[in-house]
């Protein structure tokens, strides 16, 4: 068998690329078996051999923060491969779905600043493109390049990340490198090996199923298929496309028997529940003689589920899923003195159509703002049956960890920052379990120890959160129940996040709870890195005392006040009552008394912090000014 291979090297060992200081960093490569390698950097030489199956690896040892500097890889074929401003600093593979992916761009009008920022080109970032394999782990990426932090790139950066690297760089002064490997809608078992998932049988049908390409290929065109015919048959049912008349997007149109709605808001209100199909909304628009003509900005905050926005009978945007928000260029020459008319017509998919409340809704000229909340005018387009559901392919388990993590397991890197929860709300019994083995067997997998895992809790968030559905509480509490494996920590949330989105934007104070658990769980720094986590809660007498780490200096509600809300208490039925609360030192102190009537608690056995989607009661916070973790935890009976 010809074993030959070409000399080359892997993707992420390329110019620009970031070594791990310290102890040991990997180089990699290719080769024909048995052929000697040399690596020169930094005036050191270091030899390796390639072993059978064409791969050889070089360990650096002791590197010390610094750069940019060259490296000369040669084989005895005389071949030689030169690498160009290499870094040493810092590396952190960020994962998860779509709050990680999310870019600078989609944060920038929170940050405005940010589109100044001429950038740091001692923060560099692999982004991994999106790549599934079932047919276990790849050995190479595809795709990707480490880019430096620049003004003509980081807008397509992670803001998470992103951000994260500043908050180090400014801490420590060495150069920051981020692989970035995540994917929206993801959940966790598509960050997992088949290994990893082996006690799951929930996830043996899949794992076998996507072994088969020619089931891969049928999903894949069943997904073109159906929703080829779904958009197919609504625009054939849409009267007001006009293919028999003029179109409702025409600015002549007479619209005088069309309903009256209120927007923003649930079409459900207006008596349009569980609709799917088109519906038309219009509004007239009034502007003085000086903005005729002139460029303009619109914001229609996010609508469920899809948008094609026209001004005057002019299309100026259009979004093809709920999630992002509507901010469309009014382009020159479209907007009139005098009256102006806004159309939207709005593709309703699974019965849950809006226009989200709480979101900004306005036309922005150069003189003025003009609210587009109130009354608008809707007429139904077209009716159709819920659109069928997409699969999502490399959202399968085993699938994103063989295509896009395995691919980096030789790269040496500080740590890891983990942002997901989101996809498996769904079915979050077995959270706990997946996500500790997600964290020990990337560990096992990268062979460099328990390195620093950092996560994020999920946020507060309750506007697609059925009455009653607990998955997001319990994800919650799955996530910190990690907290028990070595040399994790997990930032806080649940006042960062925006109930009516689900991509919140306050991404830099993410970030900036992450780099306090990173510099330290490195030992850059001695910091408080955490908001109080409960330690225990202990019945005495009429009092429950809960009792706090991460809370030496006391605690305090985001007003300042020692009267925390959101505690909840319950005997063994599990029915909760709100409990008053106090704070004392790390304590919280909270009163209950045996009651006579049937709804109080009479003798308390669970409690419960936070545990919600949401909450407008005051939040328990540290001194130090991070909040407490959502919690529910048994109590200890003892009543000396």
């Amino acid at each position: 068998m010809n074993t030959e291979q070409q000399f080359r090297l892997p993707r992420l060992i390329s110019d620009g690329m970031v070594l791990r200081q310290g102890r040991t960093a990997n180089i990699w490569g290719y080769a024909s078996p048995g052929e000697r390698i040399a690596v020169r950097f930094l005036g050191e030489n270091t030899e390796t051999v390639t072993g059978i199956d064409g791969k050889w690896i070089a360990r650096l040892y002791d590197l010390k923060p610094g750069g940019p500097y060259e490296m000369l890889i040669t084989c005895e074929s005389e071949e030689e491969i030169r690498l160009k401003d290499i870094l040493i600093g810092e590396v952190w593979v960020c994962s998860g779905q779509s709050n990680m992916e999310l870019p600078i761009s989609r944060v920038a009008d929170r940050y405005p600043q940010v589109r100044e920022d001429e950038g740091n080109t001692n923060i560099r970032v692999f982004k991994i493109n999106e790549k599934y394999s079932f047919h276990g782990p790849l050995k190479e990426l595809e795709s990707g390049h480490w880019q430096a932090a620049a003004k003509s790139t980081i807008m397509d950066f992670s803001a998470v990340a992103y951000f994260f690297a500043q908050y180090l760089y400014e801490a420590a002064s060495i150069p920051v490198g981020i692989i970035n490997a995540s994917l929206g809608g993801s959940p966790a078992q598509a960050w997992m090996s088949e290994e990893m998932l082996e006690d799951f049988l929930v996830y043996k049908e899949d794992i076998t199923a996507c072994k088969n390409d020619d089931f891969i290929t049928a999903q894949l065109s069943r997904n073109e298929t159906l929703s080829e015919e779904w958009c197919n048959y609504l625009e054939g049912q849409d009267e007001g496309l006009g293919r028999e008349g003029q179109p409702w997007y025409h600015p002549q149109l007479r619209d005088e028997d069309w309903q009256e709605i209120t927007l923003p808001g649930f079409f459900a209100e207006a008596g349009l529940k569980d609709f799917t199909g088109s519906l038309w909304f219009r509004k007239k628009i009034y502007l003085s003689e000086d903005t005729e003509g002139k460029q303009a900005t619109l914001l229609l905050g996010t609508i469920v589920d899809s948008d094609e926005v026209y001004i005057n009978g002019i299309l100026v945007g259009s979004t093809p899923y709920q999630y992002p928000p509507r901010k469309y260029t009014v382009p020159e020459g479209i907007l009139r003195a005098g009256e102006n008319t806004l159309t939207v017509r709005v593709v309703c998919d699974t019965g849950n159509g809006r226009f989200t409340p709480g979101k900004r809704y306005a036309l922005i000229t150069e003189r003025e703002e003009i609210s587009l909340e109130g009354l608008w005018k809707y007429r139904v387009g077209g009716v159709c049956g819920k659109r069928p559901e997409t699969i999502f392919i490399s959202w399968k388990p085993t699938g994103l960890y063989n295509g896009m993590l395995a691919p980096c397991l030789d790269y040496t890197i500080t740590g890891a920052l983990w942002y997901q929860g989101e996809s498996n709300t769904g079915s979050p019994d077995n959270y706990q379990e997946l996500f500790q083995k997600l964290i020990g067997g990337w560990r096992r997998n990268w062979k460099q120890g328990d390195f620093p895992f950092l996560f994020v809790q999920l946020p507060n968030f309750s506007i697609d959160i059925p009455a009653g559905d607990m998955g997001w509480q319990k994800i919650r509490e799955a996530q910190r129940q990690a907290l028990k494996l070595p040399n994790t920590a997990m930032v806080v949330s649940i006042d960062l996040g925006e109930d009516n989105d689900i991509h919140p934007t306050k991404k830099k104070e993410i970030a900036y709870r992450l780099s306090l658990c990173a510099r330290a769980l490195t030992g850059l720094e001695e910091l408080e890195y955490s908001g109080p986590q409960v330690m225990e809660a202990v019945l005495k007498g009429e009092e429950i005392v809960l009792t706090f780490s991460h809370a030496q200096a006391g605690m305090v509600t985001q007003s300042g006040s020692l009267n925390p809300g959101n505690f909840l208490i319950a005997g063994k039925n599990k029915q909760y009552q709100k409990a008053e609360a106090v704070i004392s030192g790390n304590q919280v102190i909270l009163r209950w008394q045996i009651s006579k009537g049937e709804t109080m608690v009479q003798r308390p056995e669970y409690v419960r912090y936070a545990y919600s989607g949401s909450t407008e009661e005051a939040l328990l916070y540290n001194r130090e000014g991070l909040p407490a973790s959502p919690f529910e935890v048994k109590i200890k009976q003892n009543d000396r």
